[in-house]
């Protein structure tokens, strides 16, 4: 699991992200142009992709330092498990949530075949992950930092 706090910035982060979204896209009346949103939708997959690619190089370094016998140790926050099965969880949540975001990105690439209702929801929803996904990122190079200064000191 995720620490909580996490889970409250989420979810918080993805209700008004959610909300803004689509009240501005429907209050400004703004044209959905296909051109927009194909250019919009190739973005996203291309964010996510690096995102992904990010998530995998930084479990990588993990796995190969000294960072990882400190992850073995009881998780203050969360009492059933220990910190690395925390961090496991992180990348595990991060990667889905790219891996997702990519999905719809790609049905966003066949907007003309769905309503404006629909067109928006899925503006709002992808917009809403790529933000989460950024705070993920964040969490990450956090962790990842944190190993860097770990692995640089002398024993």
């Amino acid at each position: 699991m995720i620490y909580k706090e996490h889970k409250i910035i989420i979810f918080i982060i993805a209700i008004i992200a959610i909300i803004a979204t689509a009240l501005l896209l429907h209050h400004f009346n703004m044209q959905i142009d296909n051109t927009i949103i194909h250019n919009y939708a190739s973005n996203i997959i291309t964010f996510c992709s690096i995102t992904v690619g990010f998530y995998i190089a930084g479990i990588s370094s993990l796995l190969s330092s000294k960072y990882v016998e400190k992850l073995n140790t009881k998780d203050p926050f969360i009492k059933t498990q220990r910190k690395i099965h925390t961090v496991i969880y992180y990348f595990k949540y991060a990667i889905y949530l790219s891996l997702l975001t990519i999905i719809l990105a790609f049905i966003l690439i066949f907007n003309s075949i769905f309503s404006k209702f629909i067109i928006i929801i899925l503006l709002s929803f992808t917009t809403t992950m790529i933000i989460i996904n950024i705070l993920f990122v964040i969490l990450i190079l956090k962790l990842l930092s944190d190993a860097l200064i770990i692995q640089s000191r002398k024993e």
